[in-house]
């Protein structure tokens, strides 16, 4: 596949979602690759993440709203649509995460967050601070507390109260565009100009690095990547190494990483 991939997402079964412009790929874990486009009832619209669910329905966020897919289903009901008539805040949707209670959370770029529960859409859901809001990423840590990173700072969200973390407490930059969880207490923070780490509750910068971060990825052996806006970057320790690019791709942005079950990290620009 040589199209510009948007957004990537590995299922619990080991299915890999790819999702592009006029498309979405499903590749099996035999390697078998089926393509979704429009023909096909995809919809349009710029694409923005994708993710499939405990129960099999595979979520597409785009600028005109969330697509549920299930590919078990022929005919109607196979691609519905969710936008603003359905409850979304805002049509175009920017992040999507599952939570461990299989609530589905959709970040957008104008109506802060949504949630779907036991099939109910909640229009407005999470902090308060972020109604109305552009919600760049979305992550939970092992106790069950939310992160959202945002224009202004990343939010802590559990049980109905809110903490922002922000410059003024040591982040490199206001603006955040990913966030992860790493080891129990610390999440990682990825930000317009470098990387932080948040660990029981305070901000520390140890790793000397300065670039945008466009995505962060855990590996099985707990070694943290960088998807960066000039590459590819290995954190280890206080050290942060580039990795050239396989031979045929440029130099670039990196925004997404899934595993394989070899435990390497497929990556798309």
């Amino acid at each position: 596949m040589t199209e510009p991939i948007a957004s990537l997402s590995r299922a619990a079964n080991g299915t890999l979602w790819a999702l592009g412009a006029g498309f979405l790929a499903r590749v099996a874990e035999s390697g078998e690759t089926t393509i979704y486009r429009e023909a096909d009832g995809l919809p349009g619209g710029k694409p923005g993440a994708v993710i499939e669910d405990r129960d099999g329905n595979v979520w597409i966020g785009t600028r005109l709203g969330l697509t549920r897919f299930r590919p078990s289903v022929a005919g109607a009901g196979r691609f519905v649509l969710f936008g603003r008539p359905q409850g979304l805040p805002d049509e175009d949707v920017t992040a999507l995460f599952e939570d461990r209670e299989g609530s589905l959370w959709v970040g957008t770029r104008a109506g802060g967050l949504a949630q779907f529960s036991d099939r109910t859409l909640k229009t407005h859901a999470g902090p308060l601070s972020l109604r109305g809001q552009w919600v760049e990423s979305l992550a939970e840590d092992e106790t069950g507390a939310l992160w959202l990173g945002w224009r202004h700072g990343v939010v802590r969200w559990k049980d109905g109260a809110e903490r922002t973390f922000r410059p003024d407490d040591g982040l490199p930059a206001d603006h955040v565009l990913a966030v992860l969880p790493g080891a129990p207490g610390e999440v990682w923070v990825g930000t317009i100009r470098g990387l932080a780490r948040i660990r029981d509750g305070r901000v520390d910068v140890p790793v000397a690095f300065a670039e945008t971060v466009e995505s962060l990825y855990r590996d099985r052996a707990g070694t943290l990547w960088v998807g960066a806006s000039n590459g590819l970057v290995r954190v280890t320790g206080a050290r942060a190494d580039a990795i050239p690019p396989e031979p045929g791709f440029e130099p670039g942005a990196v925004r997404g990483f899934a595993e394989d079950d070899r435990g390497a990290a497929n990556r798309r620009r």
